[in-house]
This record gives C-alpha cells, structure tokens and sequence, in this order.
C-alpha cells in the first residue's frame, strides 16, 4: 500500500502521519520493529531500497515512512523508486508512507514525474494552508481538552494574527491555557503573547544584523512576514 501525505500545512500534515503510524504500532506491531522512519536530509537514502524490500519481522505488516524524496538531489534514487511504484516491485506486505512539506516540486523531469505518480494514487492526501472560516474552525477544534475556554473572539483574533501557522497556533493555546490556569482567555491576554512573540523575533533580528549574518537575516526577515 502507498499513501503519499504532502502540502504546505506541515502541522496537520504531521499530525496525520502520527496517527497513522501510532494506529499501526497499536493495531499491527506489537514487537516495534516493524516502523522505519528514513528522512532523506539526513543521509538516510542509501537504506531505501534495502529497507521497502524486506519483509516484516515476526507480524504481518510493515510500514516504511520516507521523508523528503522529492526535495533532494537524487535522480538516479529517484528514478529507481519511480520505476518501482509502477512495477509494483515492494512487497505487498509494506505500507509505504511518502511525507513531503510542500506542494512544487519541479527541479527536474525525474521529480516532477514521481511526483505526479504519488499525487494521483487513491491514498494521497494534500494539506493546505487554512484560511478565514476553516481557520476558526481548526483553532475551535483544538482548545477542546485545553484548561482554559477560548470564546469566538479570541479564537478570530488568533485566526487573523497567526497567518494560518498551526505550529504557532499551537504553541500559543498551550501558553494562554497554562497563563489562565483554567479561567476564560481573553482578546488582552491573546495579544500579550503574540507581543511577547514579536519582541523576541525583533531582538533577534538586531542580533543577527550586528554579527553580520546577511544571509540569515533575509530569511529571519522572510519568516516574519510569510
């Protein structure tokens, strides 16, 4: 089986595939030798090929989860994988998860092609950033189980401020939940950890800038405003 999560929502992105890797270690593996986790930056893509060929070790199933195999400099991998998928060449035992952060990949032919093959397979699953309405409503979603209530207003207000980063959503429900200690959140203290946040990124903007690292502060600058 091939399941293929990517889009430039990393946070929900993540959280899919922590679901599904949890539910198979639950449901399928009882011995944790069975889920293998190759993340393609960190110099693990001479272990692919070895690793979705094996079989599983004392259980049915085995899942392989591959980041990253479209953003690195690797055609002749890449080709290899793609020639695979479409001989059905893995064993039908392996649950083969493809993870990417993003959703443009088109350094070369070879990227492009094994990305439009991954995108077209039944369980494909793209994750777009969360806008206006469907924004409120994740954060909605989210402050259930938290210590503290969250009413509409603050819940807008986190919406608009927040650019739709669910990763700095989630910290800040955390913290506004942790501050109140279980009372009602308000607008003011929404906007003091927000403040709190843009301090602490001008401060290390200013220091970046005086030890003369242009290249990181085009990309703190960049980060401040995406």
């Amino acid at each position: 089986m091939i399941l293929f999560l990517y889009g430039k929502d990393t946070f929900r992105s993540h959280q899919q595939l922590k679901k599904m890797s949890d539910k198979f270690r639950a449901d399928r593996d009882a011995t944790g030798l069975n889920v293998v986790i190759l993340d393609m930056s960190a110099g693990q893509k001479d272990r692919l090929m070895n690793e979705v060929r094996a079989t599983p070790f004392l259980a049915g199933k085995r899942m392989i989860i591959i980041k990253g195999l479209l953003s690195i400099k690797d055609a002749q991998l890449q080709k290899a994988v793609l020639l695979d998928l479409k001989s059905n060449a893995w064993p039908e035992s392996t649950v083969v998860i493809f993870y990417e952060q993003g959703d443009d990949f088109k350094a070369n032919q070879t990227i492009k092609d094994l990305f439009a093959w991954l995108k077209s397979q039944k369980y494909a699953q793209k994750f777009d950033e969360l806008v206006g309405i469907k924004l409120e409503q994740f954060i909605a979603s989210e402050v259930n189980g938290r210590r503290a209530v969250f009413d509409q207003e603050v819940i807008r207000y986190l919406a608009e401020n927040t650019i739709g980063n669910l990763w700095l959503v989630n910290s800040l429900l955390d913290q506004l939940s942790a501050f109140t200690n279980g009372k009602t959140v308000t607008k003011a203290d929404a906007a003091l950890f927000l403040s709190e946040r843009y301090d602490d990124n001008v401060f290390s903007l200013a220091e970046t800038i005086l030890a003369g690292n242009g290249g990181k502060v085009f990309d703190m600058i960049r980060e401040q405003y995406n």
